[in-house]
């Protein structure tokens, strides 16, 4: 399970995981890059990483292939909106909506 990054989105992506002041946005954005870096990175790890399920970086791709019209950074916003699953699995872990 890997993201579909061009140049361009790994580029924004990138610029969201060193500026970005949302902590839950920060991290999206980072677990998509590290996803996307090939072989090397497995989704359990990025989950360790994250500390985050591998439920909830599944959810976190399938959002981000499903806002393909939208803008990099509004793909990895509010996902709890797009996805009722997002939302269960999100509260089950602590995390709450990103304004």
């Amino acid at each position: 399970m890997r993201p579909h990054l061009s140049a361009r989105a790994r580029a924004a992506l990138e610029a969201v995981a060193r500026s970005s002041e949302q902590g839950r946005v920060v991290r999206r954005a980072q677990g998509l890059l590290w996803l996307d870096q090939g072989e090397d990175e497995d989704v359990s790890e990025v989950a360790k990483r994250l500390g985050v399920s591998r439920q909830m970086l599944y959810v976190l791709v399938e959002g981000y292939e499903q806002r393909k019209k939208l803008p990099v950074r509004e793909r990895i916003m509010d996902f709890e909106a797009l996805n009722p699953v997002y939302r269960q699995v999100s509260s089950a872990c602590g995390f709450r909506a990103s304004k």
